[in-house]
């Protein structure tokens, strides 16, 4: 798919918008998922491993998923109900909370987001941020969610935290942390900066530089593979072999 999108990135505007007019990018996309298929099939569904054969039976009868397990079957987009505030902002009612997407979000797309977000944190998925109850975050902990888009990790626990840091670059998800989290406005902070190692530069801040002044007792990040650079961004202070009391959940 990497040669593909170099050579569709290569291509001047107008011809893009032809080949979106008359369904060449969506048949290059089928054609590109079902030479996947076969490769992936070829190679594991007879694999002596048995995480393996069950991901590629599964493959065999449902098609390429992103997580491809049974138990994502339990979430239904279609099951889940959008409401809009009077100025257009969907929300979600999650675990008795609202929870807010952005305001160019359609239903569809918000209830298939909600959806998706809830398998990603199924306990039987390697997506799950927490899957040892002795690592629940405790009353009083102070969390980073780095990477916070829509901040359902920090919903979850934001009755028990002390404060919670939501690190988010994209200014279009700001309002609606502002609206998920009005009910403890006191007790969060908005960042709006990428994480990695330079410092302050290109829109990006270390933690270490960050937490130079302020406690920091629990580290969820989903930062699209800037991971390693955060961990070395971390490295001086938050990081330490000697930090017994600090969890960090990377998915």
């Amino acid at each position: 798919m990497g040669k593909l999108s170099k050579v569709w990135r290569k291509l001047p505007v107008p011809a893009q918008y032809i080949c979106k007019s008359i369904g060449i990018k969506k048949m290059g996309l089928v054609v590109y998922k079902d030479a996947c298929k076969r490769r992936l099939l070829k190679k594991y569904l007879n694999s002596t491993d048995p995480e393996k054969a069950k991901v590629a039976r599964y493959v065999k009868e449902n098609g390429l998923e992103i997580i491809p397990y049974d138990f994502c079957k339990k979430y239904d987009c279609h099951n889940i109900k959008v409401y809009r505030d009077t100025d257009g902002y969907p929300f979600v009612i999650h675990n008795g909370k609202k929870m807010y997407g952005r305001k160019d979000d359609s239903d569809d797309f918000f209830a298939y987001y909600y959806s998706y977000t809830l398998m990603e944190q199924d306990p039987e998925s390697p997506h799950c941020y927490v899957t040892d109850n002795s690592r629940i975050p405790h009353d009083g902990c102070i969390i980073a969610e780095l990477g916070a888009a829509e901040g359902m990790f920090g919903l979850d626990y934001i009755e028990k935290a002390k404060k919670v840091y939501l690190f988010e670059c994209s200014e279009k998800w700001h309002e609606p942390l502002r609206r998920t989290f009005a009910p403890w406005i006191e007790k969060i902070e908005i960042v709006p900066y990428f994480v990695g190692t330079g410092g302050n530069k290109d829109n990006t801040i270390q933690l270490d530089e960050f937490f130079k002044n302020r406690e920091v007792t629990i580290v969820k990040a989903d930062i699209e593979r800037a991971e390693l650079a955060m961990l070395r961004g971390g490295g001086r202070n938050i990081f330490q072999e000697d930090s017994a009391s600090l969890y960090l959940y990377i998915p």
